[in-house]
């Protein structure tokens, strides 16, 4: 049975290679310029559903668009991923899925990461476009 476009992305960003870190910083201690942030938590992506982690690339394609038509510096641009789960079972049966391999969180646990999120945001780069 041939696989449906959503599968042949989800495969094609799988081949990508790229790097994810789970990093804790105090917010005080960053000291890094930022004018630009696309977030993104993977759940609805352009019509292929739950893609966890692997909808990264969304928040970095459309940066890239703002880097090349807009002329933002691409050094103070922020793609980031809200790791929270994912509701693809496909992906939590994934031995090389790399994401949280727990259910999405929702309701208000999801929107208390969120709140907190944005509100370290707000006090990092209280200028930055979200």
């Amino acid at each position: 049975m041939e696989e449906d476009v959503g599968e042949k992305a989800l495969h094609m960003l799988n081949r990508s290679i790229k790097i994810y870190l789970l990093v804790t910083v105090a917010v005080g201690s960053l000291q890094i310029a930022v004018d630009m942030i696309v977030v993104t938590d993977g759940s609805r992506i352009l019509g292929l559903g739950d893609l966890g982690v692997h909808g990264i690339d969304i928040p970095i394609g459309k940066l890239d668009i703002y880097v090349a038509d807009v002329g933002m510096n691409p050094e103070r641009v922020l793609p980031v991923m809200l790791n929270v789960g994912t509701n693809n079972q496909k992906l939590l049966e994934d031995c090389l899925y790399f994401g949280l391999r727990q259910p999405r969180l929702e309701g208000d646990d999801y929107l208390a990461i969120v709140d907190e999120f944005m509100e370290a945001i707000h006090t990092c780069w209280p200028e930055a476009i979200i």
